[in-house]
């Protein structure tokens, strides 16, 4: 016992030769911060080589009153313990173990938040950090206050099953994260209150949002098996690289600029009533993407006056719904076309030197296709079903440049 007790120290000692290790005992039963005789070793921390425990085993429980501001070095809160009060806090890193809570008026900035251990944590006043690592738990922001994470919001479960943590902002305030991202394929992220983020990037695993979410810059979804689902409301970003999947389900997914999307060739979903939105940001030129867009029972709509080329789309029905295309820019497939049960009510090209057929306008003969604009066929064309049917309104129109139809009903 004693051997360990002496590596503990020294642990500390390597740390900071000058720090004193405080721990909060309540012995005199009033909870104040203040009041010498309530820590171990006796005295006040308020240097700023001073660590500080606030519950434990020992001490299970344990709230603290925070009656002056202080400036200390760490703060360890464990075993479900609370801070209140109404002094500002001030410290390099700050811990969060086991079902904590931190209220009052004051204010708590941190250089470093560590969010651990497997039980929720309610924040009920301000806290700011410059960077964050989300390890395990739910964070649960209260009405009215303020999580910020200045510079880093860092998520990484480990190898802990496949839980799901949830981020809520309580009253439906805006919540700024700054640089997201989650590095572990472990645990599902769930986003509860509306959250901005200056960037966002996501290595692997889940990510989901549940309240409308807006990126100010990039949104990076590395590797085939990482995926970010985007489930209500409007949500923005201005840029998207990596090759993994984003799907919009019941929402909408506006895309900012279109010239800061080629580096992506991963998967954009829409799926039951999506709506991917592609505003008029270009004026001249064509914009290549390099990705592969599925329209499930959902709508693009693009704006633009240019031409809009992608490298894959298949526009396809979720369950009896119909997909579309609108808007009055010209959506083009470099690649293959694959269109089974849509409406087309915006311009829609195809053009591909590929030698396997590129083209299906059926579902297995439960196709139908409305044509209230263009569509254009400038590679092999295959027809599948034979109750297929093409429907030409007023001003719809199609041409076949194909150099081979092939029917297969």
């Amino acid at each position: 016992m004693k051997k360990f007790f002496l590596l503990f120290s020294l642990l500390f000692i390597q740390i900071n030769v000058f720090a004193i290790i405080f721990t909060f005992t309540n012995a005199s039963g009033n909870n104040k911060w203040s009041n010498p005789n309530n820590w171990i070793p006796i005295g006040v921390p308020r240097n700023a080589n001073d660590i500080v425990g606030i519950g434990s085993t020992t001490y299970y429980a344990s709230s603290i009153e925070v009656d002056s501001s202080y400036s200390i070095n760490r703060i360890f809160l464990s075993h479900r313990s609370k801070i209140k009060g109404v002094g500002n806090l001030t410290c390099k890193r700050l811990y969060l173990r086991d079902s904590v809570t931190i209220e009052g008026t004051g204010n708590i900035n941190s250089d470093s938040l560590y969010v651990e251990q497997f039980f929720p944590h309610y924040i009920k006043r301000n806290i700011t950090s410059s960077y964050c690592l989300w390890t395990s738990g739910d964070i649960i922001v209260d009405t009215l206050k303020n999580f910020v994470a200045n510079n880093i919001f860092r998520i990484d479960f480990g190898s802990i099953g496949n839980p799901t943590y949830k981020f809520h902002q309580l009253g439906g305030a805006t919540t700024q994260l700054s640089n997201f991202s989650k590095v572990c394929p472990a645990g599902r992220v769930n986003f509860l209150s509306p959250t901005v983020f200056n960037s966002m990037t996501l290595n692997a695993g889940y990510t989901y949002f549940e309240v409308p979410t807006t990126i100010k810059t990039k949104l990076i979804v590395n590797g085939l098996t990482t995926l970010v689902e985007f489930k209500k409301g409007l949500n923005k970003t201005k840029g998207l690289q990596g090759n993994g999947v984003v799907r919009v389900t019941k929402a909408e997914l506006r895309l900012d600029s279109v010239n800061v999307y080629n580096s992506f060739t991963g998967s954009l979903q829409a799926v039951d009533s999506a709506l991917i939105n592609i505003p008029n940001t270009i004026n001249t030129g064509t914009s290549t993407l390099n990705f592969t867009l599925n329209i499930d029972g959902s709508t693009l709509n693009y704006s633009g006056m240019d031409t809009l080329r992608l490298y894959f789309i298949a526009i396809q029905p979720f369950n009896t719904r119909r997909s579309s295309t609108t808007g009055s820019g010209v959506v083009k497939a470099m690649n293959s076309l694959w269109i089974y049960n849509a409406d087309i009510k915006s311009k829609l090209a195809s053009n591909s030197t590929a030698s396997t057929v590129t083209r299906s306008l059926s579902n297995n003969g439960r196709s139908s296709i409305t044509l209230e604009n263009e569509l254009t066929i400038n590679g092999p064309w295959t027809w599948e079903g034979k109750d297929d049917s093409i429907i030409l309104k007023s001003n719809g129109k199609l041409v076949t440049n194909g150099t081979s139809f092939v029917w297969k009903a």
